[in-house]
């Protein structure tokens, strides 16, 4: 059975670079959607996943499919 219940998450995650811009473009709306990404990543097989989940993850996050691609 995989471990799918814990994903190591750095409590200084939004200090990173490269998400402090995320946030400055997205706002907490894309660091949000960048979270929920990884989560449902994280739960699958080599850490991939089909396009299909894009619209079910869209959903959970509140914001259209496009804005996942």
């Amino acid at each position: 059975m995989k471990n799918d219940k814990f994903l190591k998450h750095d409590a200084s995650a939004s200090n990173d670079e490269k998400l402090m811009i995320l946030i400055d473009k997205e706002g907490m709306k894309g660091y949000g959607v960048y979270w929920i990404l990884l989560e449902a990543l994280r739960k699958q097989e080599g850490f991939r996943s089909s396009l299909a989940i894009l619209r079910s993850l869209a959903i959970r996050a509140r914001v259209r499919k496009e804005y996942l691609i």
